[in-house]
């Protein structure tokens, strides 16, 4: 087996980390030293950490291919261009005394964009003049241009000067040709132009449009479609360039990557070839580029990098974990033996695991839908089916293995997968139960039955489900049903004791009567009802003595509604 390959991604995590000191990259532009042969992206993110002063100054180092870069990089949000971000290079090549750097940017294709896309300027005649009726505008040199410009803009003074330049270089005449072609031309035109150039400029260096992210990021439709890929992959390995190579990623991006890919690893042993390793290699920088353009991360900085890393890691190990156990249940043990990744890249491997989670997640969101549960309510689900809910929601996605201790893991592996998916399945099924209950809850609310002062842990506000499960329950198990006819709300201190004693703490009358109540309540059709039960039962009663309690320390105890008297 290649050591190369297991150490494809500590190599890629090594070379990161030699270009992320930022006083690294101060001491080279302090010195002078040639930055044209850095990887752009661990080059971008420092430099935009520098003051724009410390930055011109090194301008001339970078080849023009980088400086291009970084105006893509911060010209662009999605397919739209995003001024803001732009301004740091306003202030960079206002501050540098270069005029060969100064020239190049303001003859640039991304500058001129940014103009159009900010101001508003048109053709002006000085004998038939028509001004604003404001003061935010200023004339061209030749007073035939009138630029307008909002009230808050801040980059009056540079742009001015660029404008001044720009003139200067040309000539009166040549710029305002220039400059008059740029007025008549239609924005949308040579926006959709330019963002087609930059694409291709930046797919050569390693990163991603955004909407070939969301394609990279598109799911399977449902499981048999990711079972049919895996069943029919075939090999694809394109060769790669020298220049693609070149390109390394920002630590930050990779810090979830130096511990915990154990099972990536071993699978990278068995890839022998040189060109499939150097495809593995762009293919990882396209994965991680991919989910940090998505989130616009390597604008947001040093966190969100960092973020987004931890969840590619674990929907990584995701994809490999079922496409190990697909192997291994279906007899595909040639796969097994030659390696998953000498037949999947990173992208697709990426790819399954995420479309595992998003089916997942998509079950989770019809099933709110359709009983009717929002943001405004779902606080009446009680704590475990709530927690279920937030951590399959979490960043990384989290199955919670102890309920009561709130012991959770990443749903990483296909052991963790399927005990999340039961969790799904038991929040699912029990929704419509949990409808039914909110429903003749609030019924009896507005008939005045629910009021604050009827229970001693609850105002009428804090009950949720589970409150209302638990004193059902515990009334079936003691036989306390009803009381004067009328079904009951609630239970005493003393019948809470009892059921403490009797059967809280009897765990062969406990499974009975839990079996019992979930027959005649109709629940048996709900997977995991009676590990869900006795989870609720321990995380609201556990750790109390129930029977030792004053009266008055039952306002503290969670779990069942304690009615207001002894």
């Amino acid at each position: 087996m290649s050591q190369n390959g297991k150490e494809l991604i500590s190599n890629i995590l090594k070379e990161a980390e030699s270009y992320s000191s930022l006083d690294i990259i101060e001491s080279y532009i302090e010195q002078g030293q040639d930055l044209s042969n850095l990887p752009v992206q661990p080059l971008y993110v420092a430099i935009k950490s520098l003051p724009p002063a410390k930055v011109a100054m090194a301008l001339e180092k970078f080849s023009a291919e980088q400086r291009e870069t970084f105006l893509d990089l911060d010209l662009w949000t999605k397919d739209d261009i995003d001024p803001q971000s732009f301004h740091f290079w306003l202030s960079v090549y206002s501050a540098t005394d270069n005029d060969e750097m100064k020239y190049e940017f303001i003859n640039s294709n991304e500058f001129t964009l940014y103009l159009k896309g900010k101001m508003s300027f048109w053709t002006f005649d000085l004998e038939d003049p028509e001004y604003p009726d404001h003061d935010n505008y200023f004339l061209t040199e030749c007073n035939q241009l009138l630029f307008e410009f909002d009230e808050d803009f801040e980059y009056v003074g540079e742009i001015k000067q660029f404008v001044k330049d720009f003139y200067s270089q040309k000539g009166v005449d040549h710029a305002y040709q220039h400059l008059f072609k740029i007025v008549s031309d239609g924005f949308l035109n040579m926006q959709e132009e330019e963002y087609r150039f930059k694409k291709h400029r930046l797919n050569d260096l390693g990163f991603v449009d955004y909407y070939d992210a969301l394609e990279l990021n598109n799911p399977f439709p449902s499981n048999s479609h990711v079972d049919l890929f895996i069943n029919k992959k075939e090999v694809l390995t394109p060769e790669i360039d020298a220049e693609s190579l070149n390109q390394c990623l920002d630590k930050n991006a990779l810090i979830a990557f130096k511990s915990g890919f154990e099972s990536i690893n071993d699978e990278l042993a068995k890839v022998e070839s040189k060109v499939r390793l150097e495809f593995l290699q762009f293919n990882f920088t396209k994965l991680v580029n991919s989910t940090l353009t998505l989130q616009d991360a390597l604008k947001d900085g040093a966190m969100a990098m960092t973020r987004i890393g931890k969840v590619t890691l674990n929907t990584l190990k995701l994809g490999l974990s079922y496409i190990q156990n697909f192997t291994k249940e279906n007899g595909l043990t040639a796969l097994s033996d030659t390696g998953i990744f000498n037949l999947f890249d990173f992208v697709e491997i990426y790819r399954i695991g995420h479309s595992l989670i998003l089916l997942e997640q998509k079950r989770l969101k019809k099933a709110l839908a359709q009983n009717e549960f929002t943001s405004e309510n779902d606080s009446f689900l009680g704590e475990v089916l709530y927690h279920i809910l937030e951590e399959s929601f979490a960043s990384p996605v989290q199955v919670i293995l102890n309920k009561v201790e709130n012991e959770k893991v990443y749903v990483s592996t296909f052991e963790n997968y399927q005990k999340w998916k039961n969790d799904i399945n038991l929040f699912s099924e029990i929704l419509p139960f949990v409808r039914g209950f909110y429903k003749t809850f609030n019924e009896l609310k507005a008939a005045g039955q629910v009021m604050d002062d009827y229970y001693l842990n609850f105002g009428s506000a804090d009950i949720d489900f589970e409150a209302l499960l638990l004193s059902t329950f515990i009334n079936h198990a003691n036989g306390e049903m009803t009381k004067n006819g009328s079904p009951k709300i609630g239970v005493t201190v003393a019948e809470l004791r009892t059921f403490s004693k009797d059967i809280l703490c009897n765990e062969l009358s406990l499974d009975k009567k839990v079996k019992t109540f979930i027959s005649e309540f109709g629940l048996n059709e709900v997977t995991g009802t009676e590990s869900y039960i006795q989870e609720v039962l321990k995380f609201h009663l556990s750790g109390y003595d129930l029977e030792e309690l004053e009266t008055e320390e039952f306002r503290h105890v969670g779990g069942p509604l304690i009615l207001n008297k002894v």
